[in-house]
């Protein structure tokens, strides 16, 4: 019997590792098979290719000219985003103070908020906002009410170089109608002008001074009288100055101090010219570049004085 035991046992142990072993090589195949790299995909993956959609959001270029546009000319003028919650009721000291700081800051404001509201709707021409809640003024760029894209935008730019003409093609319908026709004007000039970016400041400049109607001057004055309105440095250009002022007044206060941003015109000018001719926005943006640009344009100016009768007026007809 003893025999008998450890012979079936054997036989027992046996067909165990040939399990195993089955098992083993079952497990061997299942891995073989997970780790080719055709299972659960497509046939002919490798001969597929992705184009890049020849789009505006999909060119670094063109991105980088409509992301300065809207640092520029976007402006909320009442953010309510932290403070809608009651400071009372947060239980973490550093939140709560976030927030009462928040709500400080909107009860402070809220005069400044209200008047540039009703000051770039009435005075300015800029189109009311369709929602209540929506305190925001956007300069440079379409409002989502104009859908007369045909009519508005069929300016010949032939006057532009192709490259400048192509960017805008690409990206022309995004810009309000009227902006659209002052940004050709500017490209315009700094085609027959290149390095004399001072010169084309004076000239924008001049224009505004020639103005007689405070909602028809040139789109890149409005929006740095909001910007001199929000920063409330200027004694003259600041809400408490302007409300219930007549439009002709502020014009008239506008083109006194106007001379003492000629540097934000240049730089705005210089920027653009930046973008067009592809370089890097974050390099346009640094604060060193800039400093050494402005040194260099008053140094143009020194060496090339300007007199108002050497300004050209330019006239388009679109």
């Amino acid at each position: 019997m003893g025999r008998y035991s450890k012979i079936k046992q054997s036989q027992k142990d046996l067909e165990g590792k040939n399990d195993s072993k089955i098992q083993s090589n079952k497990l061997q195949k299942c891995i073989t098979k997970i780790r080719k790299s055709e299972i659960g995909k497509p046939s002919f993956l490798n001969s597929i290719s992705l184009q890049i959609p020849n789009i505006w959001s999909s060119n670094y270029i063109l991105v980088n000219i409509v992301s300065f546009f809207i640092d520029e000319g976007r402006h909320f003028l009442l953010h309510l985003a932290g403070a809608k919650r009651k400071s009372e009721k947060e239980k973490d000291i550093l939140k709560k103070q976030q927030q009462l700081k928040k709500q400080i800051e909107i009860v402070q404001k809220k005069p400044l908020f209200e008047f540039l509201e009703s000051f770039s709707i009435n005075q300015l021409g800029m189109p009311k906002r369709n929602k209540k809640k929506e305190r925001i003024v956007v300069f440079f760029l379409r409002s989502n009410m104009n859908f007369d894209l045909k009519v508005n935008y069929s300016i010949k730019l032939s006057q532009l170089n192709e490259k400048w003409a192509q960017i805008l093609k690409k990206i022309k319908f995004l810009f309000d109608e009227k902006f659209y026709k002052e940004l050709i004007e500017i490209l315009d000039l700094l085609q027959k002008h290149e390095n004399r970016i001072g010169f084309i400041a004076d000239v924008l400049i001049d224009k505004l001074e020639r103005s007689n109607c405070l909602e028809n001057i040139q789109v890149i004055f409005k929006n740095l009288l909001i910007q001199i309105i929000k920063e409330h440095q200027d004694e003259l250009l600041n809400h408490i100055q302007l409300y219930q002022r007549q439009p002709d007044y502020i014009l008239e206060v506008y083109k006194k101090q106007i001379k003492l941003y000629r540097h934000r015109i240049i730089n705005f000018i210089f920027n653009l010219r930046c973008l067009f001719d592809n370089y890097n926005y974050d390099q346009v943006q640094n604060l060193m570049y800039q400093q050494q640009v402005r040194e260099f344009f008053e140094a143009e100016d020194q060496n090339y004085k300007i007199f108002d009768q050497d300004i050209e007026i330019y006239q388009y007809d679109y």
